[in-house]
């Protein structure tokens, strides 16, 4: 990866290095060759149309899909965020990439950070209570401090929790963390579900596990849960 695509994707889109590299390392000596090539290429012609003002031309019709399923769809989620930066730059691009519809699905998307204020929170307290629907690790490990969507509601961090996860292990080992945190480590109001963007590194002034588990939220939406051991 030459030093002008890495500050691209780290420097500019604010990708979240380590968790970006993760994945990118996760791909095999036969796969690396073709991704390293392809994403190198659409660099050179994202740049091309951008510096250009070629906003006729598709950069995805530029890009090479000739990998295997897994290479194809990074490369794929990677044309996204290229085609991104073609139209916004600053903290635009970073909100633009934040707010991308494949984020908010099972599928892998790169981890974006927001590191400035974007606007001024709706609510006139100097501690907020906020909610995140993750798995179980992130609080053993404090990973949660380095993830900075939470949302004011509840049930939105339910949902995140145990219905967004495509597969049934990951949903039971969810939960709902609440937090209080301090008015000044809230950098973007999104309004969207509730969502309030924290800063990286945040230190809550308390937080906790909420007493509720993938069953208990079964039962409030009156879902049926299959039990294989009860199949004749």
């Amino acid at each position: 990866m030459t030093p002008q695509l890495e500050q691209c994707l780290f420097d500019e889109m604010k990708l979240l290095k380590d968790h970006w590299m993760k994945q990118y390392r996760s791909f095999d000596s036969t796969q690396i060759p073709f991704i390293e090539a392809t994403l190198n290429q659409m660099f050179k012609e994202a740049k091309r149309i951008k510096t250009h003002a070629l906003g006729d031309t598709k950069l995805r019709d530029t890009v090479s899909f000739s990998g295997d399923d897994a290479s194809n769809e990074f490369i794929h989620v990677m044309c996204c965020c290229f085609g991104e930066w073609i139209e916004h730059d600053g903290v635009e691009l970073q909100k633009a990439l934040y707010k991308h519809n494949l984020r908010n699905t099972d599928d892998w998307f790169p981890v974006v950070l927001i590191m400035q204020q974007i606007n001024e929170m709706s609510f006139p307290n100097e501690q907020i209570t906020v909610y995140r629907g993750c798995h179980n690790s992130q609080l053993e490990s404090d990973v949660y401090r380095n993830r900075q969507p939470w949302t004011t509601s509840l049930e939105e961090a339910k949902k995140f929790a145990f219905s967004h996860p495509s597969d049934e292990q990951h949903r039971q080992e969810s939960v709902v963390l609440k937090a209080t945190v301090a008015r000044t480590d809230i950098l973007w109001d999104r309004g969207h579900e509730s969502e309030m963007v924290l800063k990286i590194g945040f230190t809550p002034c308390s937080i906790e596990v909420m007493e509720i588990a993938y069953d208990d939220y079964n039962r409030e939406q009156n879902i049926s849960i299959y039990d294989s051991t009860l199949a004749v």
